[in-house]
């Protein structure tokens, strides 16, 4: 690669990695929709066993969140195209993907017990939903913007919930919030990416 690029060759470089990555998310538009709907039925086993008041294991269904990691890498190592080299834009997109995963098992397993109670719900929103935002600014994919925005919105709505909402109900409040949220930046992002594709 040449050292000095002129303005027009730096843009269509740029360009050519954009719509490189968009390709890529187009045709993984599957894992989007398969982690949303795996955190639903997460949180519907959830609230299941909450109100079956089977309270020492309910928190189980979110086992399948490891599951679910373990089939996200298998399936990426066995899609992967070794011939396509990443760009700089798939490591940013990966990164950032990887860190939501890690905070929100660390703040899940670790520090919802200790202090977070219900607020968890919303800082996992507030993270999911930047997370959703620059994955859409990269890709220039305009529901997974809007999908963050709104699931963003809802994790402060879910703050203020778990400050003045309190009783039986409502951690069934946060999971219905939560599973908002989840629509908002997986599966309806999801459903366009695979409209799309299909008519491709």
């Amino acid at each position: 690669m040449k050292d000095n690029l002129t303005p027009q060759e730096s843009l269509q470089i740029i360009s050519d990695m954009i719509e490189a990555r968009r390709a890529r998310i187009g045709t993984n538009g599957f894992m989007i929709r398969f982690w949303g709907w795996l955190v639903i039925v997460a949180a519907v086993g959830q609230m299941v066993l909450m109100q079956l008041e089977l309270f020492e294991i309910c928190w189980t269904p979110w086992l399948l969140m490891i599951f679910g990691g373990i089939y996200s890498v298998l399936k990426s190592r066995r899609s992967n195209d070794r011939s396509v080299e990443k760009s700089h834009l798939d490591r940013i997109s990966g990164t950032i993907w990887l860190l939501f995963g890690l905070n929100a098992m660390i703040l899940g397993f670790v520090f919802l017990p200790l202090l977070l109670w219900l607020s968890y719900i919303g800082i996992l929103l507030i993270i999911l939903g930047i997370s959703s935002i620059v994955e859409g600014v990269i890709s220039r994919f305009k529901p997974s913007v809007i999908g963050g925005i709104v699931t963003n919105i809802l994790g402060f709505l879910a703050l203020l919930a778990a400050k003045f909402i309190t009783g039986d109900n409502a951690w069934v409040l946060q999971f219905m919030i939560l599973i908002g949220g989840i629509i908002a930046t997986n599966l309806i992002p999801g459903y366009i990416l695979k409209g799309r594709y299909n008519h491709e």
